[in-house]
């Protein structure tokens, strides 16, 4: 059974209305089979139903703040409990042995069980996604959980399948070639270049070892990539994509949440500033889009996945703008957990984490005032000084206000945690110099 390290179990008095705020304190011990006794002191909520979130990296903090600032009761869930995000006040602190195998969903269906109420269970991570989705029959009745089919779960996180998706939305995406083994590079000598190289299906050691991608500007250095990737991972299939022309600021992503009947509940578009490393990696900073290809790309987010019949759940979409072209070419979906840069919606008025634990808690939506707040730019402050060093071509001029991903004045602990390990870092190193020396 996983370890509590902030929360237990709440004996919590019946709700006539989910909206009316209560608050109340108390002292429970308990025990969690044979784990210490835990102390709980302090218990605010304005809704029954607690939420579970599974997976704090910056994408779990940010769904984590998005629910919490609402009034909902967030249980966080992790394997590593050191990290800055785990030391948000926003949530409860649930420390897991595991993420992925089929321990992890043993634990989480006894976690379950152990609350007064059915949780709203929101994955931010890939693996743990899969297994809730191949699982979902035994969280019937004590969680609630709306994401996409395993069937398309895995589909959707394949390149070649992801192909055959667009092709049935109409939607456009870049000359593609498959690469099985280091012996069929010879067939992409007439390639366009340059190329990006992924492997077709998410990889955690290519992450580890390679990124998300690498980007060869001619046969030889694709093959000298290649090569390189087949002596890591020798099982591994690649995909070699055309390369679309523009910087990070071609880039844009329209995050949604879909109903359990794959209606429309919540929708949001932005621009990316920085990835790190360039053109290939994660997001360093992204911003609200409002501008004249707004609607476009909304539409054609909505095309992909209306295409898809009983799709649901949480879904996103990254495209690249070709300027020559005048065309959006789609990069890559993500479905079935919320993205890498949830809270940038939120911050930007269009809480989606929240809608969805509305919608699934048969809540109407459109109770709840939407807030007012200017716009923002979302950036992850532990790596986006060494995106800027790198020799942009251009950044994106915003008067947005910024906003980092760590820091909150009403959670301001995980940012205190990244500038303690910044100090620890930089003092570690003057160490190691004046020894050498």
């Amino acid at each position: 059974m996983p370890n509590v390290t902030k929360q237990t179990f709440k004996y919590q008095p019946k709700l006539d209305n989910y909206l009316t705020f209560i608050r109340y304190e108390y002292i429970i011990r308990t025990r969690i089979q044979k784990s210490k006794y835990i102390e709980e002191r302090i218990n605010l909520s304005k809704f029954k139903h607690p939420a579970i979130v599974i997976g704090m990296s910056l994408g779990g903090l940010g769904v984590t703040r998005s629910l919490a600032k609402m009034g909902v009761e967030v249980f966080c869930i992790d394997t590593d409990v050191t990290t800055a995000e785990m030391k948000t006040k926003q949530g409860k602190i649930v420390k897991f042995e595991t993420l992925e195998h089929e321990k992890f969903v043993d634990d989480l269906i006894l976690f379950c069980q152990s609350l007064i109420a059915k949780p709203v269970i929101f994955s931010t991570n890939r693996n743990s996604a899969r297994l809730l989705s191949e699982h979902r029959d035994k969280f019937k009745h004590i969680a609630f959980i709306n994401m996409p089919s395993q069937k398309h779960l895995a589909e959707l996180e394949n390149k070649y399948f992801i192909e055959e998706y667009a092709k049935q939305a109409n939607l456009c995406t870049p000359i593609t070639a498959y690469v099985e083994n280091p012996y069929s590079q010879e067939s992409l000598s007439n390639f366009t270049y340059p190329c990006i190289i992924k492997p077709d299906d998410y990889s955690l050691e290519f992450s580890y070892d390679f990124h998300k991608a690498k980007i060869a500007n001619s046969f030889e250095e694709m093959q000298t990539y290649i090569d390189a990737i087949f002596i890591k991972i020798p099982n591994i299939k690649l995909v070699v994509q055309e390369y679309i022309a523009g910087g990070d600021e071609s880039l844009f992503f329209c995050l949604q949440y879909r109903n359990a009947n794959n209606n429309l509940i919540s929708s949001f578009v932005g621009r990316k500033i920085l990835s790190w490393p360039r053109s290939t990696g994660r997001t360093c900073s992204c911003a609200p889009y409002n501008g004249s290809h707004h609607a476009k790309i909304t539409q054609l987010t909505n095309d992909f996945f209306n295409s898809i019949p009983d799709f649901k759940g949480f879904c996103s979409i990254e495209f690249k703008y070709d300027e020559k072209r005048e065309t959006f070419y789609l990069i890559e979906p993500s479905v079935g957990r919320t993205d890498f840069q949830q809270e940038i919606a939120t911050l930007n008025n269009e809480n989606i984490p929240f809608k969805a634990y509305l919608d699934q808690v048969n809540i109407q939506h459109d109770m709840f005032k939407p807030d007012s707040l200017p716009a923002q730019i979302w950036y992850d402050s532990s790596v986006e000084k060494w995106a800027k060093e790198e020799a942009y071509d251009t950044l994106l001029d915003s008067s947005f206000a910024r906003k980092s991903a760590y820091f909150r004045w009403r959670d301001p602990m995980p940012s205190v945690e990244m500038i303690k390990r910044k100090i620890f870092n930089k003092l570690a190193k003057l160490r190691t110099n004046t020894t050498t020396n």
